[in-house]
């Protein structure tokens, strides 16, 4: 059976088709369409034409549920949808103009689903789990598959360029300013206080992108397999993203061609991101990022089969 997942989000719209084998979800094929959402709210609603560009992009998607012949069609929307006062209105459009039944993911919950995800991949004794979108930060800590806490921040990669930078990368002034306003960000979150450091793992498209930028620009982790063969997260250091800021903060040419190259639609939106993590990082002492391959549209598969499962 074939899942067509549909991910609603602040920057891109992400559409992958899984199948699944030994009930873990195997990936088919991924498109993603760079809509930037934030773009089309005014007055904290989101326009008309922000709503029918939305619909494009969604009927556009309708010959590949047809290609891949997926029985299941899911749509779930974040941030970009969820903080908008008019987000009853929206959804109803959408259902009317596409027929699909979009679900509104809190905050809590898409923390919960990108540690789902990330469970389904690898195995973490305790850490915290990071996934940076485009209006939102979502953080999750865990213990021995437990989970201590979840929240997100209201603030992601592509809001905070939108507030804050004048130009394509934030300046040094601007740099500051975003790291202080996150601080203050974080400290409302009133997250628990550990002993020690904790492993931060990263998902999301910025902390990939960052990950794979190291990977050019720096001496590469070996990537390992475990001897079932699932596959053991990427790494990259702190040090390393806290380079990559500082070189397109200064417009150092080595980081923008590399940007260019490996990530262009997030040459905007990159360094903010890499400042929430680096922010978040010294919350938890963290020096070293690991980066998952799956997170919350895997999570959010698992969850709606379990969800339907229940219902039989």
């Amino acid at each position: 059976m074939k899942y067509a997942i549909t991910d609603i989000g602040s920057n891109t719209i992400r559409l992958t088709i899984y199948d699944l084998v030994d009930g873990r979800p195997r990936v088919l094929m991924k498109k993603k369409s760079q809509v930037g959402l934030a773009d089309y709210i005014k007055g904290n609603k989101m326009t008309q034409q922000g709503v029918w560009r939305l619909v494009h992009v969604l009927k556009t998607y309708e010959p590949i549920y047809k290609l891949f012949q997926a029985e299941a069609i899911f749509t779930f929307a974040t941030a970009a949808i969820r903080n908008v006062k008019n987000s009853k209105e929206v959804l109803k459009t959408l259902e009317e103009a596409t027929g699909l039944n979009v679900d509104l993911i809190s905050g809590p919950m898409e923390a919960e689903l990108g540690y789902l995800g990330v469970h389904s991949s690898f195995t973490l004794d305790a850490g915290v789990h990071v996934d940076i979108g485009g209006g939102s930060t979502e953080i999750l800590i865990h213990k021995k598959d437990k989970v201590l806490y979840k929240n997100s921040l209201d603030e992601g990669s592509l809001s905070l360029y939108r507030q804050f930078v004048s130009r394509i990368f934030p300046n040094k002034k601007e740099s500051k300013e975003i790291k202080k306003y996150i601080r203050g960000k974080l400290e409302d979150l009133d997250l628990p206080k550990v002993k020690g450091s904790l492993p931060i793992v990263g998902v999301g498209g910025t902390i990939r992108a960052c990950n794979n930028l190291c990977s050019e620009l720096f001496e590469p982790v070996d990537y390992q397999f475990s001897s079932d063969g699932e596959d053991l997260p990427g790494r990259f250091s702190l040090a390393q993203s806290k380079s990559i800021s500082q070189g397109l903060m200064t417009f150092d040419p080595v980081y923008v061609r590399n940007v260019l190259r490996v990530c262009p639609s997030r040459i905007h939106t990159l360094t903010p991101g890499i400042l929430i993590l680096q922010e978040v990082a010294k919350v938890f002492s963290c020096q070293e990022i690991m980066v998952s391959n799956c997170g919350i549209r895997e999570g959010y598969l698992i969850w709606r089969l379990d969800q339907d499962h229940g219902k039989e």
